[in-house]
């Protein structure tokens, strides 16, 4: 288990780098169909050259053992992946936050807030 004391959480620097993910999620929200049709588009095209002992063995090493489809179909999921996962880490600063202040208030109340 890591050490953590002394680690603070600076809620403005931690919603800054939330907005700041966000605004690039978006960018990418924004670019990412255009450049996914364009890659969709020259796949299509197959120009490895399928059939061909040098076309399969480029297929092979490019793509990993992939199929470009799904590589394309992650494509189409990651922006709104990127998106949910900046609106969780800002939900879990939030609730950092609350239950920073619920101890505080219960040790404040003289509350024994540890659980043995």
């Amino acid at each position: 288990m890591s050490d953590w004391s002394g680690f603070e959480v600076v809620k403005a620097t931690a919603y800054t780098g939330v907005s700041q993910w966000k605004a690039l999620a978006e960018e990418i929200e924004r670019q990412l169909p255009e450049l996914t049709a364009k890659l969709r588009q020259a796949m299509d095209a197959e120009p490895w050259g399928p059939g061909s002992t040098e076309g399969d063995a480029f297929f092979a090493s490019h793509f990993g053992g992939v199929n470009p489809p799904q590589i394309l179909t992650r494509c189409d999921e990651l922006p709104k992946e990127f998106l949910d996962a900046g609106d969780r880490v800002r939900k879990n600063v939030d609730n950092h936050f609350t239950t920073d202040q619920a101890i505080a208030e219960d040790v404040a109340r003289g509350v024994n807030t540890r659980q043995v």
